[in-house]
């Protein structure tokens, strides 16, 4: 039997694709550390960590806290700036708005990390990381909101999708739940190897009172006394019925079809 590949152990396209295209990818040792803490914050797609990033830059305390690592978006600036290295382009990140009590963040998922760990950016550069860890309890709403999302190209509460009407998929959902499950099992067993514990976001707590939660993970990110600007809010919940139905769909017919395997063989 084929082992899968563990999502820690791999090496992303969009990492070979970087490393093909900028002229200086490792930061060399000579380059002086960056100076002040960085928060970088893990996801998974459809956690919930746009929503406390929103929220945590709303209190004027971070910046940034989107996903600078995209490739295409970082290529873009990278040659809008005429910047050549990766450490380069990093700190021309941090140091956008500093100045104003703020500390720089970014959202990252666990294959940017990895890139940033062999590119020597961790802990070469960025030497005091404040980590950050979103995920969600129901793996299933996740994976059909992902579904859904995916249908509709509606990915933000505020924006207009530009999808058709969402259809019902049991294999499209159980593919993204095993996949979600695997990233999160990687991103734990990443902490583990590192000897982190970070800041544990769970989405589901997060929304009973935003606001809340928000000053208290601001408080544990070194921003204490922090609050929220509410008029800067944006984002909302996207569960809707439809989502619920696809949710309460889902996990009758998955029961039905874990009944229905055939039984395992015992093991030698």
């Amino acid at each position: 039997m084929t082992r899968l590949p563990f999502p820690l152990e791999q090496v992303g396209p969009h990492e070979l694709t970087l490393r093909e295209t900028i002229a200086e990818f490792t930061v060399p040792a000579s380059v002086t550390p960056c100076p002040e803490p960085v928060v970088i914050m893990l996801f998974t797609n459809r956690s919930g960590s746009s929503m406390v990033a929103e929220h945590l830059r709303a209190t004027g305390r971070f910046r940034g806290m989107g996903e600078p690592l995209n490739p295409g978006f970082m290529l873009a600036e990278m040659g809008r700036e005429g910047l050549s290295s990766l450490h380069a382009y990093l700190r021309s990140r941090v140091e956008r708005g500093y100045g104003n009590d703020s500390v720089f963040g970014m959202k990252a998922s666990l294959q940017q990390v990895t890139m940033l760990l062999r590119a020597g950016v961790v802990p070469g550069y960025f030497g005091n990381i404040r980590w950050v860890y979103v995920q969600r309890r129901d793996l299933v709403a996740q994976a059909v909101s992902f579904v859904i999302a995916s249908q509709t190209k509606r990915w933000e509460s505020f924006a207009a999708g530009t999808g058709g009407e969402p259809e019902y998929s049991f294999e499209q959902i159980r593919r993204k739940l095993e996949a979600l499950s695997m990233q999160n099992a990687a991103i734990s067993a990443f902490f583990s190897v590192m000897d982190v514990e970070p800041c544990r976001v769970i989405y589901e707590d997060f929304c009973v009172a935003p606001l809340q939660a928000t000053v208290q993970l601001a408080a544990r990110l070194g921003a204490e006394g922090a609050s929220v600007e509410t008029s800067a809010l944006r984002r909302q919940q996207q569960r809707d019925a439809t989502s619920a139905a696809f949710c309460q769909r889902f996990r009758d017919e998955y029961r039905s079809w874990l009944l229905a395997r055939d039984k395992p063989q015992s093991g030698g």
